[in-house]
């Protein structure tokens, strides 16, 4: 709305602007506070003071910004303190990073949009806001504890310095773990000093110092660190083969199991370590740990864990595919009843040109199979009647055995999978040499390593022990 008397005498090249529309309709359309109030002319309040105001006009100052005008009419008795209009602004002030304005507001506020304001600063990581609104905060509240959280993950450690004092314990750890993620070091440093004694978040900081080569870090970390984070720490650290990093944990552990393991590595590359390490792993477990071995390239972990993976998983379907790029054929060999009939035949056409014609038939005699399942299947599935499915013939798996006072004698194991399996096989097809002897009483011990035959003299005989619990398929890796 406009004066049309103005609008006459305004020359054309102001008419426009948008300042000069703004002081016309303040000053001389309406009379009245809300017409101030609306557009946030404050040389015009105390104009009207003695003037009533509207809701509508104030939720208008509210809509356009105008927390000066806002803070005025609190002053002057037109608006309440802590009301839903004052709150508002504050957030939003807030929001915006507008501080002087915060300021301002502050005090005619309640605790509660105190603590919303100061949430959704943090969100908008508008630090100084965040700095003005701490002072009123509860200490102890959960907007403490998000922002805090959320500047250790920015890097802001100015604003963490002043804001763990305010938080809980919990709070602290969970705001370390944030800052270890995302590799903001120097909060970790902080927020380190102040974190409760072997809480389970430094066990988490300590994997993320080991994933991104932070060795200063670890040695800091470690010696606070829960058993549970340090042997998942070990886990890692093995398959990258820090073995100095190794000792050190495997000393803090005080485990005999690790430590003897750990004396071994020079000749078996920590694959007795790692064997103890993930015995009993989960599936989600492995597959993280085929990953990081493939960053190392290393591929004895690779042969090892990929049993422990789900079937046809993705993880070991890369392994293959890089085992094929890198031409480790021991690898394919040991994955590929593991992958996809695609990533199979592949690696079958890679191993002909490379000249590995041994391997090439092992796969496509693997890929053979495969397309014979895959066509009986599409002919159920068509609707086919009399499919005769043959019956597998297992190729035969012999393994040698060797008994203090009898001659070696060979057993097949193709329909055994785990160790105490074998054991119950030897019983009963070997009657002449464990007749006698409790199935659970027979000992199986690595006997090759390499090129290396092991034996008794050449080391201590425990570590050579191998678990009931073990693959079978990999004890035959072993001893290959």
């Amino acid at each position: 709305m406009s004066l049309t008397c103005v609008e006459v005498s305004l020359h054309s090249s102001v008419k426009g602007l948008e300042h000069v529309y703004t002081a016309v309709n303040a000053y001389l359309i309406p009379l009245t506070l809300d017409g101030a109030v609306r557009n946030g002319c404050l040389g015009v309040l105390e104009r009207f003071k003695t003037k009533s105001c509207t809701t509508d006009a104030m939720d208008a100052a509210l809509d356009n910004y105008h927390y000066s005008t806002i803070q005025w009419l609190v002053i002057n008795n037109k608006l309440v303190p802590k009301s839903l209009i004052v709150n508002e602004a504050l957030k939003c002030a807030a929001e915006q990073g507008k501080s002087e304005a915060v300021e301002h507001l502050l005090a005619h506020c309640s605790d509660e949009a105190v603590e919303r304001a100061f949430k959704y600063a943090a969100r908008k990581e508008k630090w100084q806001v965040v700095e003005i609104l701490y002072r009123k905060c509860t200490h102890g509240c959960a907007a403490l504890g998000d922002a805090l959280k959320i500047a250790a993950s920015k890097g802001e450690r100015d604003v963490v310095e002043l804001l763990w004092r305010g938080c809980d314990e919990k709070d602290v750890a969970r705001s370390l773990k944030s800052a270890a993620v995302e590799g903001k070091w120097n909060v970790v440093g902080e927020l380190y000093r102040h974190c409760p004694t072997e809480s389970r978040e430094i066990g988490v900081v300590l994997l993320c110092a080991i994933e991104k080569g932070k060795w200063d870090m670890v040695e800091m970390l470690y010696p606070r660190c829960r058993e549970k984070g340090l042997v998942e720490a070990l886990k890692v650290v093995v398959i990258q083969h820090r073995w100095d990093v190794a000792k050190l944990l495997c000393r803090k552990l005080q485990k005999k199991e690790y430590e003897d393991a750990l004396q071994l590595v020079d000749r078996d590359e920590g694959r007795l370590l790692l064997d103890r390490l993930y015995r009993r792993c989960k599936c989600f477990q492995a597959e993280k740990a085929v990953m990081e071995a493939m960053k190392r390239f290393n591929w004895m972990a690779i042969k090892l864990l990929a049993d422990a993976c789900y079937k046809k998983s993705a993880a070991v379907d890369k392994a293959f595919k890089l085992a094929i790029e890198m031409e480790q054929w021991d690898v394919v060999k040991r994955l590929y009843p593991e992958c996809t009939g695609e990533a199979v035949s592949e690696a079958t056409k890679k191993a002909e040109a490379s000249g590995k014609p041994e391997t090439a038939r092992i796969l496509q005699n693997n890929s053979s199979m495969n397309d014979a399942t895959t066509s009986i299947s599409q002919r159920s599935l068509s609707g086919e009647k009399d499919v005769e499915i043959p019956e597998a013939k297992p190729e035969l798996q012999m393994i040698r055995c060797v008994v203090p006072g009898f001659d070696p004698f060979e057993i097949d194991i193709s329909l055994v999978d785990r160790v105490d399996d074998l054991k119950k096989l030897l019983h009963t097809e070997r009657p002449d040499y464990f007749g006698d002897v409790p199935a659970d009483s027979i000992r199986f011990y690595l006997a090759k390593r390499g090129d290396e035959w092991l034996s008794e003299d050449s080391e201590d005989i425990d570590l050579l022990a191998i678990g009931d619990g073990s693959r079978v398929r990999d004890l035959l890796v072993w001893q290959v």
